[in-house]
């Protein structure tokens, strides 16, 4: 048996693409609720894999750190509970820095289990950057989830993991190159992707039209830079024709109202779906743009016919240089270029 880890929609939409061959019937899915209306999707999308479910409640039903510490807590019980013991073969994990994801790593496991290290957005890649992460910090962790906590700078670092599994294995950070590591599948299975359009329902658009993502909040981007990045994007859209559309990040509650003030009638498709699962029902969807989001590598590995383009402050620092390179990289085009 083999479980997954899931703490957002993105998560569940990879654990369908991370098929090397085992027996998905023999599966458990591990589903925290992060994001609202995640345990449905989860179940709904996965379902043509067979397989369990184990549905924990996530930060998408809290409302204060205090209170997401206290679930965090309890999440790690469970798991510590609910799956010691269990026959598995192999696990795949995304978030190694998680609660739950630590207690599946260091306590429910077997040292045999065979763990993959599946991308978790761009966390794996050379933009990553660490996080900070204090001595005080660490202890504080080993008190509310063990001792064998493992306090790590990186996502991507705990000890127990066997393999790295992303869209692109060559822009892997160097430090994580010292383990095996392949490549996820470009292509989606078809009873996937009819799942997903039964789930999300028929078309909302009949004409073209681009998407525009919009950043989190907490990502950091100035609002100067987040008004300058819509305008580039709308004109994107206009150049091609087609008509713009906003999407917030599932746990964003405040991007939307900013939008609708400063630009009246703006437009937004479904907030609870990725914008990678929602190309998969919309087919006019003809271009998206994004600031620093796994939506755009992610969308440029999977929707070969929607075009992909980045915007990044108008700055010189090293972040913004690799940024611009990993992009390039990929073959996404900067929103300042002239439409081809």
């Amino acid at each position: 048996m083999k479980i997954y880890l899931c703490h957002t929609p993105l998560h569940v939409l990879l654990s369908a693409l991370s098929k090397p061959g085992e027996d998905r019937e023999n599966s458990l899915f591990a589903v925290v609720e992060d994001t609202p209306g995640l345990h449905h999707i989860a179940r709904e999308f996965l379902q043509p894999v067979g397989g369990e479910f184990l549905m924990l409640p996530g930060t998408a039903s809290t409302r204060s750190p205090r209170e997401a510490l206290k679930l965090q807590k309890a999440n790690a019980s469970t798991v510590r509970r609910s799956i010691s013991g269990l026959p598995l073969t192999a696990a795949a994990v995304f978030y190694d820095l998680r609660a739950e994801a630590q207690a599946l790593l260091n306590y429910a496991l077997k040292p045999s289990t065979f763990v993959s290290c599946v991308e978790d957005g761009l966390l794996l890649y050379k933009v990553a950057r660490p996080f900070s992460r204090s001595l005080t910090r660490r202890w504080r962790n080993k008190v509310r989830f063990g001792m064998k906590w493992k306090e790590s700078r990186f996502i991507g670092r705990h000890p127990a993991i066997d393999e790295f599994c992303c869209l692109y294995p060559d822009m892997l950070r160097s430090d994580l190159r010292s383990k095996p590591y392949q490549q996820l599948p470009h292509v989606l299975g078809d009873r996937f992707q009819e799942r997903f359009r039964a789930l999300y329902g028929n078309p909302r658009y009949d004409e073209p039209f681009g998407i525009i993502v919009l950043p989190h909040p907490e990502t950091g981007i100035s609002r100067l830079d987040l008004h300058r990045f819509v305008e580039l994007s709308s004109s994107r859209c206009v150049s091609r024709g087609v008509e713009p559309v906003f999407k917030v990040h599932p746990r964003d509650v405040i991007t939307r109202e900013l939008l609708i003030n400063a630009y009246p009638g703006s437009r937004f498709i479904s907030q609870e779906y990725p914008v990678e699962l929602v190309l998969y029902a919309e087919p006019q969807a003809q271009l998206i743009t994004g600031v620093r989001t796994s939506a755009l590598h992610v969308t440029k590995a999977l929707h070969q016919g929607v075009e992909c383009f980045y915007y990044e402050p108008d700055r010189t620092d090293s972040a913004t240089t690799e940024w611009r390179a990993f992009f390039k990289h990929l073959g996404i085009c900067p929103l300042g270029s002239d439409p081809a």
